[in-house]
């Protein structure tokens, strides 16, 4: 297996299996009284989050003094492709995943293409047409339908809460209750019979 260190995040590293793993390293914190150095050891490999069906890790960025300064989610895929095969104008890429499974990271199953190509490579594949089926089917899907039925009837309740807080509770976007309760998505789900 061999590792390479994932530029924008040096206390990271990732293979040509598809592992991400993060070193070991004392970050700077504050207890509350006094700043302190805490020791992360190393974890391999980082834990990761499945989202639609690709797999997750959370980067941890540090300024010059190891605080951190930011934290987010990165794609796993496009980490072992970027780190194995960069070129400049790469953002403007996908990743295809050649064998059409999307948890499998392997170098050997990665490849730069075009939007375009990557939409024509999974139609040929036979996984475009997961994106046009409604509700849990459809591959972009977050919520359930028992999720969805309950997010209706809140936004029927006279005194109901906001988008916002709505939104929040289920881990999306304010859009995509607002999207729910104008009935643009989601709509073979009976309004009229959730109550």
């Amino acid at each position: 297996m061999k590792w390479r260190v994932i530029k924008e995040a040096p206390y990271y590293m990732v293979s040509d299996e598809g592992h991400v793993k993060s070193l070991k390293r004392d970050v700077l914190t504050f207890n509350g009284k006094v700043k302190c150095y805490r020791h992360i050891p190393e974890t391999y490999p980082i834990k990761e989050k499945d989202i639609r069906g690709y797999k997750n890790v959370s980067i941890i960025q540090y300024d010059e003094n190891m605080r951190p300064i930011k934290r987010y989610m990165r794609q796993v895929h496009r980490l072992v492709l970027e780190a194995f095969y960069p070129f400049p104008g790469r953002d403007k890429m996908q990743v295809n995943h050649i064998n059409g499974d999307k948890g499998d990271n392997r170098l050997a199953n990665l490849e730069w293409m075009t939007p375009r190509e990557n939409t024509r490579d999974a139609n040929r594949k036979g996984l475009g047409h997961q994106m046009n089926q409604d509700g849990e089917k459809n591959s972009m899907a977050v919520l359930r339908e028992e999720q969805v039925i309950e997010i209706i009837k809140e936004t029927k309740r006279p005194n109901r809460r906001t988008d916002q807080k709505i939104a929040d509770q289920y881990g999306v976007s304010r859009r995509t209750i607002t999207n729910i309760r104008k009935n643009l998505t989601w709509k073979y789900i009976d309004r009229n019979s959730v109550s």
